[in-house]
């Protein structure tokens, strides 16, 4: 199975040139980078969020194979799709699912369930490869989207996932994507976004989930993070480092209708 790009020309350019170029105007090169056991990204537009998912990557030693966990927007299919095997054409270049790695997820929790057609137009994931490529061109991932969960699901799914990286015995990033608050003025925004901030550099991923829900917060990603976080932590991860913040106002304007987006190393 080969995917066509959901978003290209649409969140980041079509052309190869032009997105390389792109990419290269986000990215920080004099960064020290670290092994990292995973990453929380943005995955909106490039004009918006680039320089966050930028900073990101930059700071870490991408891995030949990444998971990727991100949102179900459509709603559509499994409560947990894993697109388990196939190409990903995309303008920077032909990226590979890892089927092994994909397996051995699949093996791990019967809730994780394979599909590759409910990722066809899904943007989330899609958003995160052009960076992940730029640094690994022999890159392999499985994508994973979540619909909204009870947190007990998603400490299941944690667990089985960590598990399956174990058993998988190489180096694997796991990489959560979210945007943060959305549409809501720039006052609120920052505010709601520093209390679920503060839940992820914690490493708490009960008190993420919980924040979210309480405080109202459009976080889309909150699944996925939450599922990112305690995965990291059943491998050992003791420390998240907020390395970008932005909102979206700064590029569009427009202070009343906000988007925030963040981005994290874990390590």
């Amino acid at each position: 199975m080969i995917r066509s790009p959901a978003v290209a020309g649409l969140f980041y350019p079509d052309d190869a040139v032009q997105l390389r170029n792109t990419i290269e105007g986000c990215i920080e090169p004099a960064a020290r980078k670290r092994t990292a056991v995973g990453a929380i990204s943005p995955h909106a537009g490039y004009m918006y969020c680039g320089k966050v998912c930028g900073k990101v990557f930059s700071r870490i030693k991408i891995p030949e194979s990444v998971i990727i966990l991100g949102v179900n927007h459509a709603d559509i299919g499994n409560d947990v799709s894993v697109a388990s095997e196939g190409l990903w054409d995309m303008p920077c270049g032909g990226v590979r699912i890892n089927s092994r790695l994909a397996q051995a997820i699949l093996r791990a929790n019967s809730l994780f369930v394979a599909d590759n057609e409910v990722h066809e137009m899904e943007h989330s994931v899609e958003a995160q490869i052009p960076f992940l490529r730029y640094f690994r061109s022999d890159l392999s991932f499985v994508p994973i989207i979540f619909k909204q969960l009870s947190y007990e699901k998603c400490r299941l799914l944690a667990k089985s996932l960590a598990m399956a990286i174990d058993s998988y015995k190489k180096d694997v990033l796991v990489v959560a994507t979210t945007d943060m608050t959305h549409y809501e003025s720039r006052e609120t925004t920052t505010m709601k976004d520093r209390l679920a901030i503060d839940r992820i550099s914690a490493l708490d991923a009960k008190g993420l989930f919980e924040t979210v829900r309480r405080e109202q917060i459009s976080m889309c990603g909150s699944v996925p993070c939450t599922i990112a976080i305690a995965t990291c932590k059943a491998l050992k991860a003791t420390k998240a480092a907020l390395v970008s913040y932005a909102t979206s106002d700064q590029v569009s304007g427009n202070h009343d209708q906000v988007v925030g987006y963040a981005g994290f190393v874990i390590t």
